[in-house]
């Protein structure tokens, strides 16, 4: 029977959250097994760099008063 994943918490080396890879040593959990071993865990990033930027107003279509004043009905 396999030990079951910590639901919550961070990595105790690297403070990432823990998921279904996820190993425990003794009383420790860890990210993944290579972290556990202390080797270097490098991730891609779950969202890419250009996400993150926010689009300028300019970029909108843009839209009469009308539009800006009606709610929806």
């Amino acid at each position: 029977m396999s030990e079951r994943v910590s639901a919550t918490g961070t990595c105790t080396r690297c403070r990432a959250e823990l998921d279904l890879a996820s190993v425990r040593v003794g009383e420790a959990w860890f990210c993944r097994a290579a972290c556990a071993a202390g080797e270097v865990v490098t991730r891609a990033p779950a969202v890419e760099s250009g996400a993150l930027i926010n689009r300028p107003r300019r970029y909108f279509a843009r839209r009469d008063a009308k539009e800006l004043k009606r709610r929806g009905a």
